[in-house]
């Protein structure tokens, strides 16, 4: 076994113990996902609550 199969064999055995994008990041990323839709959730029902609002106050009026 030459020195490059040697250290190609040790970066596999150590990704393998240590992965190169450990659960951790998929955790973070679902979690900033997760961040961004629930914004988008609440922004879209504001502009709900307040078109609706608008509305109802310009059918009263009219």
């Amino acid at each position: 076994m030459n020195e490059t199969e040697l250290n190609r064999l040790l970066t596999r055995a150590t990704e393998e113990i240590h992965p190169t994008r450990p659960a951790a990041a998929g955790w973070e990323r679902a979690g900033r996902v997760r961040r961004a839709r629930r914004a988008a959730g609440a922004a879209a029902v504001a502009v709900v609550l307040v078109g609706g609002g608008t509305t109802a106050l310009l059918h009263r009026s009219g």
